[in-house]
């Protein structure tokens, strides 16, 4: 229980999400959903009547009426659903892209220690990995409502058909069985029960099987992102021609083929059982629903042009009510992807954010001073700086040198406040720089990193 309401407040809250980025696309999905379930049976609706008056020699006005009914609502249901799918094509990737400028922000926004943190990485490459080959995530709330209310809908149209089926009698008997017993419709009921059931179970197992592939892949994907940018960066070519890299990077593009091959086709194998046994039990349930539905047209309790209907509405149903329990538990199970990608966005700054104005002097003496400042990154227990004493004055020109690895960099990360020491204090003009509004102090700063780049335009632009 615990776990479906959990489920229903992710659910909501992606929902939510989705009508903050792109509020029609919440309704867009309802109205193509509720087209698309409806359209299928515009044709079974008008073939049934023609054939029964054709059947029963009525050749009058009214056959003319059901003929052109059912040209027309085609070609109009035909341009409706072309202008339904462009709509909400076109809001599905906006929503999409929206939400990636969101992941992105927060990346922009967070403190500098997450975004050098290696599980942050993998946090929102699960988030984004989950949504490309899982389908899991907003991507299910963008994409799978319309299936959701597609489903729904199909299901309840279908089950007032064959309810209606049900329901009459019979006015001959040339079938040896009765086809009006109230038995078949229980053991009818009974059968579909034990077919979702099973579906359903073996779905259930499906996706665990799929996940814990998707899962494994994370640090492969990780990997694979790294190797093939350095791949396509041309400058990468000095390196692996002089330290002759091409049997290691090889090497690592082999066991990643490797990996990613038997990743699809683990996936590929268990959703082939599924579906082995999905279509046996389907068809067994269809076969049993026909011979049903023809006892019924022999027996005078329905029109013979009727089948076309009660067998159209019997294939449906089955199809679409599969479909609206598996879809029902997919929303459940998006329950943990929903869960990563908001803890990823709710995720809280660490860094004290200082209230006090940066001093504004008009002589430009400023101090920096480093007091007894130590080190050590989060999660490590190795101290990159020890008891770090230094003094910086406006206008002095000082050099610090060291080895590759000796804290030079971090140093002066700590000085902008990317990080915040671990022991000790850095002032500014005798007062802790934590005390400091941050934007402001940040403007007192001009830095050039080791790894800075040239853009590829003009530096107006």
């Amino acid at each position: 229980m615990s776990k479906l309401k959990e489920a229903i407040v992710m659910n909501r809250k992606g929902f939510a999400l989705m009508h903050q980025l792109e509020p029609r696309l919440f309704w867009s999905n309802v109205i193509q959903g509720t087209f698309e379930a409806v359209y299928p049976f515009i044709p079974f609706y008008f073939t049934a009547r023609i054939l029964t008056q054709l059947l029963e020699g009525s050749i009058n006005n009214q056959l003319w009426y059901y003929v052109i009914g059912a040209l027309v609502t085609s070609f109009l249901s035909a341009v409706i659903a072309n202008g339904l799918a462009h709509t909400r094509n076109a809001l599905y990737y906006r929503a999409t892209d929206k939400k990636e400028m969101l992941l992105n922000q927060k990346i922009i926004h967070m403190d500098y220690e997450f975004v050098e943190d290696t599980a942050v990485h993998e946090q929102l490459n699960s988030i984004r990995l989950t949504e490309m080959t899982g389908g899991m995530g907003m991507h299910r709330i963008f994409d799978a409502t319309k299936e959701l209310v597609k489903n729904l809908v199909s299901v309840i149209i279908s089950f007032i058909f064959i309810s209606s089926m049900i329901s009459t009698d019979s006015h001959v008997q040339l079938v040896l069985w009765d086809v009006d017993s109230n038995w078949i419709a229980v053991a009818f009921g009974v059968s579909l029960l034990f077919y979702l059931v099973v579906i359903l179970y073996m779905n259930q197992k499906t996706a665990k099987e799929i996940d814990r592939y998707l899962q494994g892949g994370m640090s492969v994907n990780n990997i694979f992102g790294y190797v093939n940018k350095l791949l396509f960066d041309f400058k990468s070519g000095k390196e692996i021609r002089l330290y002759k890299q091409h049997s290691y990077i090889d090497d690592i593009l082999n066991r990643l083929n490797s990996y990613t091959r038997e990743m699809l086709m683990g996936i590929v194998r268990a959703s082939s059982k599924t579906t082995i046994v999905s279509n046996v039990l389907s068809y067994a349930i269809l076969t049993f629903g026909y011979l049903w539905i023809i006892g019924k047209a022999l027996n005078g309790a329905i029109p013979s042009g009727a089948v076309i209907q009660y067998a159209g509405a019997l294939n449906l149903f089955i199809q679409e009510f599969p479909s609206l329990l598996e879809n029902v538990v997919d929303f459940i199970n998006n329950t943990e992807p929903l869960k990563k990608l908001f803890d990823f966005l709710e995720m809280k700054t660490d860094r004290h954010e200082g209230t006090l104005p940066v001093e504004k002097r008009l002589d430009n003496e400023y101090t920096l001073e480093a007091r007894n400042v130590s080190f050590a990154y989060p999660g490590s227990d190795e101290y990159v700086l020890k008891n770090v004493n230094l003094k910086l004055e406006v206008g002095e020109k000082l050099a610090i040198v060291g080895m590759n690895g000796s804290g030079k960099t971090t140093l002066i990360k700590l000085l902008c406040r990317l990080y915040d020491p671990t022991e000790g204090q850095i002032l500014l003009n005798g007062i802790d720089i934590r005390k400091y509004d941050y934007q402001e102090y940040l403007r007192l700063l001009a830095v050039v990193f080791q790894d800075f780049q040239l853009y590829a335009f003009h530096l107006g632009e």
